[in-house]
């Protein structure tokens, strides 16, 4: 087993652990965003739109946002869309 860990490269752990974080951050404010609508109104068509809403910006800027990182630095750009994640994940909450 210690021989197969020896074949991966030098920083494939912090990028696993990174992946890890951060697939764990997007499944709780998908499971989040819902209960937190729910909270505010028991309107199903509000839940729908606040659903839909959180989906949304995936389906606009996905293959625009997939072509540009492309052709920038990846390191640096990890660090910068994750901060941005969390600083406007932080508006609702803070304003809940």
């Amino acid at each position: 087993m210690t021989s197969r860990l020896r074949g991966l490269p030098a920083g494939f752990g912090r990028l696993w652990t990174a992946q890890t974080v951060s697939s764990l951050g997007d499944g709780v404010t998908h499971a989040a965003l819902p209960l937190i609508a729910l909270t505010l109104t028991r309107d199903p068509l509000a839940l729908a739109v606040v659903t839909a809403a959180g989906t949304l910006p995936w389906l606009l800027f996905g293959v625009l946002g997939g072509a540009l990182v492309d052709r920038w630095d990846r390191r640096r750009t990890m660090w910068v869309t994750d901060a941005l994640r969390a600083a406007l994940l932080a508006i609702p909450v803070t304003a809940a």
